[in-house]
């Protein structure tokens, strides 16, 4: 008898800033404190203490038992809450599921979207993980840019009769960009006139910096029935291991989606949904505080950063972070856009971890976390300059 693992298993790559994170953490056990790793998404503040203290009481209270399939009744009313505060969108709590974390909250859409060879079309730069996503749910990923601002008028040309289902994050992961509501009338008109479903992922809709407003698709007229928001702790609350997050929409496809869970993973963390149930409650003004320090961190550090390498080298360029927490940039022309060899040289010669634009749907761009101590990310930058200048 012949043994070997599946055909899907071992075309699927490895999650690259998962892979760049181990090889950071390997060389940081010869280094120790002289390795930065800027390559995780990964906040760097602790949890609000609502959400510390919430969770300790549930645990006391030995709340440890599965919970419904699809999250606690109370969360997804909260959830359901905030979006209405938010962004003005009205849903009944069966319209949520609770998940482990975005990142199911997104595969378990798919796979209640999707048929075997649908298409899900997915912008780039792309969070890492869409492609695969799209491939787990048998669908086929298809990728429409690079580019850095799309001409979205143009996506229609890249629909097909198989194509149902658009993925749209904003603000963006890896390029920190926030999608205007232009460009979104623009995406919903298409969405309307293909009938496609749209997946918004919005896990960082409250890190949005400046005058601008995060704005939902679903806001926009007769989108709110073909689009599913995506959201999560990791981000808001600071707690991407806690492995809460959340996905609204139809009640039909949300229904499906918690069918889905149930087979997967049972349900989410009990003591997660406890502690997000307070986030949403009592912590809005520690999202608040971390998310100005995020833009401060972008107004101090990142720009004068920028700033300088654009002046000093030719073909370098990058895109104002408007979100998030990232900075990413353009290679100067001596590296040739090989974005992967110029992330493992950094590493080995500064001690310097950054993921390669690649694995984002970009050759030759590089993402910067600065969801890391001030003073880490300055260390990081001088690093990052005199690479540069070698």
């Amino acid at each position: 008898m012949t043994l070997g693992i599946s055909k899907l298993a071992q075309e699927l790559p490895a999650s690259a800033t998962m892979e760049m994170d181990a090889l950071v953490n390997d060389l940081k056990a010869k280094h120790v404190d002289q390795v930065i790793n800027l390559a995780a998404g990964a906040p760097d503040f602790f949890v609000p203490l609502a959400v510390k203290t919430a969770m300790h009481k549930a645990l006391d209270e030995n709340r440890t038992g599965y919970t419904k399939a699809s999250g606690i009744d109370p969360l997804k009313q909260a959830v359901v809450n905030d979006l209405a505060k938010r962004l003005g969108l009205y849903y009944v709590p069966a319209q949520a599921v609770i998940t482990p974390g975005g990142k199911q909250a997104v595969s378990l859409a798919l796979m209640a979207l999707l048929n075997l060879g649908d298409e899900a079309i997915i912008p780039a730069p792309y969070w890492v993980s869409y492609p695969a996503m799209v491939k787990i749910a048998g669908g086929v990923p298809k990728i429409y840019g690079p580019l850095a601002k799309w001409p979205w008028h143009d996506l229609k040309e890249v629909i097909t009769p198989k194509t149902k289902v658009l993925i749209i994050n904003s603000p963006n992961n890896p390029a920190g960009y926030v999608l205007e509501r232009e460009d979104l009338e623009m995406i919903a008109s298409i969405a309307i006139a293909n009938d496609l479903w749209v997946i918004s992922d919005e896990v960082y809709s409250c890190l949005v910096f400046g005058n601008r407003k995060h704005v939902s698709i679903a806001q926009l007229p007769g989108m709110q029935e073909r689009t599913i928001i995506i959201d999560s702790g990791s981000k808001r609350f600071a707690g991407p291991g806690l492995r809460v997050g959340n996905a609204v929409g139809l009640q039909e496809v949300i229904t499906a989606m918690g069918k889905l869970q149930g087979q997967f993973s049972g349900c989410p963390n009990s003591l997660g949904q406890a502690g997000l149930l307070a986030g949403f409650e009592q912590a809005e003004a520690d999202v608040e505080k971390m998310c100005q320090e995020y833009e401060r961190r972008c107004q101090e550090l990142i720009m004068p950063f920028a700033q300088e390498m654009l002046a000093k080298h030719q073909g370098f360029s990058f895109l104002k972070p408007q979100g998030a927490f990232y900075f990413w940039f353009k290679l100067p022309y001596k590296y040739q856009g090989n974005c992967d060899t110029f992330c493992k040289n950094l590493l080995q010669a500064k001690l310097l971890g950054l993921v390669p634009g690649h694995a984002f749907g970009c050759p030759g761009w590089v993402r910067l976390s600065y969801a890391a101590a001030p003073q880490k990310v300055e260390q990081a930058l001088k690093r990052l300059a005199e690479f540069f200048d070698e």
